[in-house]
């Protein structure tokens, strides 16, 4: 948390003399996630609805920014997961809280949510949902249900 805290006033300072935060060149190199698409997850029977770009593996390398707004990929495959894995009644930590309303809104809190958690996974704490994050994370699927890894190489379900 130590890390989350000092990218926390870094933000405040860029924001504060006007700069806008840039996403890293390598999660701007993906396109960006419009859509979801089930793979499957680690574990028997496990089969876990992910952000994509579109409806091939490879359309699994997509970012997902601040500001990305009325999005499905936010909505069903990023915030569900944040809230159901990590969130305050997350089945796998609790790194967050409140709960992210399901608005499909990339906005602060669930980035807040996502600088959390990717501090929790020790990724680079970037803000940004991109290849890195999707294999750090653990997904769900849906409310309530279990949360796993997304198997590798991934295969679409």
């Amino acid at each position: 948390m130590k890390r989350l805290g000092a990218l926390s006033a870094a933000m405040c300072v860029a924001v504060a003399l006007g700069s806008a935060l840039v996403a890293s060149p390598a999660v701007a190199a993906y396109p960006k996630c419009t859509t979801n698409e089930f793979v499957y997850g680690t574990g028997l029977n496990s089969i876990k609805q992910i952000p994509t770009s579109g409806t091939t593996v490879a359309a699994t390398s997509c970012d997902l920014r601040y500001g990305d707004n009325n999005n499905n990929a936010v909505r069903y495959g990023l915030q569900q997961s944040l809230n159901n894995c990590f969130g305050p009644n997350g089945s796998k930590a609790h790194v967050f809280s409140p709960a992210l309303t399901m608005d499909g809104d990339f906005g602060t809190k669930t980035q807040e949510a996502l600088l959390a958690v990717q501090d929790y996974l020790d990724i680079s704490i970037d803000g940004s949902y991109g290849p890195q994050t999707r294999d750090a994370m653990w997904w769900g699927s849906g409310p309530g249900g279990p949360c796993a890894k997304i198997a590798q190489p991934i295969q679409l379900a």
